[in-house]
C-alpha cells in the first residue's frame, strides 16, 4: 500500500504491504495495549515510543527526501506529525486488513 506524507519538511510516500500478516498484527496490537497502558498522563512521546518500533516495521520502503528508503527506528525525525503520520498509516493498514469485503459490498436488490 501506498501512504502519503504531508508534514512539510517530511513529504513523499511510504509503502507497505497490501496486508498485515498475523504475527506482525500480533505485534501491533500488542503495540497499542501497551500505549493504552500508559493512561491519560503518559506523554506523546512515552505514548509514540510503544509504537514507533513496531510501525516503522511495516514499512517496506520511504520514498522522503533526507531519509533512507528502509526506515529503521533510528532513523525516524524527532517530529510528532512525521510520527502520527506513520501510526495513522500502519492503523489504516490494520483497518483494512481486517475489514470485511462483504461489509463493503452494497445490498443487491430483490
Amino acid at each position: 500500500m501506498e501512504f502519503t506524507s504531508k508534514v512539510p519538511r517530511w513529504k513523499g510516500k511510504i509503502y507497505t504491504e497490501d496486508f498485515m500478516r498475523w504475527e506482525a498484527m500480533v505485534d501491533w496490537e500488542n503495540a497499542v495495549e501497551d500505549a493504552r497502558q500508559l493512561g491519560e498522563n503518559a506523554s506523546l512521546a512515552q505514548f509514540y515510543s510503544k509504537l514507533l518500533p513496531v510501525a516503522v516495521k511495516f514499512v517496506d520502503r520511504a520514498e522522503i527526501k533526507g531519509l533512507p528508503e528502509k526506515l529503521e527506528y533510528k532513523d525516524i525525525p524527532a517530529n510528532p506529525k512525521f510520527v502520527a503520520f506513520l501510526i495513522e498509516s500502519v492503523t489504516e493498514l490494520y483497518r483494512l486488513t481486517n475489514e470485511d469485503e462483504e461489509e463493503k459490498k452494497s445490498p443487491e436488490p430483490s
